[in-house]
């Protein structure tokens, strides 16, 4: 599956201290777009994980598509950009975490290709890179470093 990473998603990945967690992922890739990757330029760790090429820096989006969606639904540079992203490229999923743009997406996308840092923990408990408890503390680490996440629980995570 190929995710194209939004900020939101990469803040709370890397608040929530498992943001090289998810490059454990089996058939997952991830990816980001240079807006995105300018958003979150205090972030080291992206720099790292492109250099170590398990993150994939995407080439930059057209002006014109760019303008044309920004100017629809008003949303950030980045948020616009990841939309576009997987507009283009029937492939990719976004994972955001900001209400309005996942809203915006699932118009553009689908709502199937959004998702959010929430299925990437998922994910993880899933595929056994955390347990239940785990899952539960990061969700919760992320949140009160300011995360806005939706309250989720076992009953979510450890199925």
């Amino acid at each position: 599956m190929d995710i194209v990473l939004d900020s939101s998603s990469i803040i709370n990945l890397i608040n929530g201290e498992v943001f090289y967690s998810i490059f454990s992922l089996k058939n997952f890739y991830f990816k980001i777009g240079p807006l995105v990757k300018e958003e979150c330029e205090k972030h080291n760790e992206l720099d790292d994980a492109i250099a170590k090429e398990l993150l994939e820096l995407l080439p930059d989006v057209s002006l014109q598509q760019f303008k044309l969606l920004k100017g629809k639904y008003n949303l950030g540079d980045g948020e616009t950009e990841c939309i576009i992203n997987c507009m283009n490229n029937f492939s990719f999923y976004l994972s955001c975490d900001d209400s309005k743009a996942r809203r915006d997406a699932a118009k553009e996308v689908s709502e199937e290709r959004v998702k959010g840092t929430l299925f990437l923990l998922r994910e993880m408990r899933i595929q056994n890179l955390l347990d239940c408890d785990g899952t539960i503390d990061r969700l919760q680490l992320m949140k009160s470093k300011g995360g806005f996440l939706p309250n989720k629980g076992k009953a979510y995570f450890c199925k």
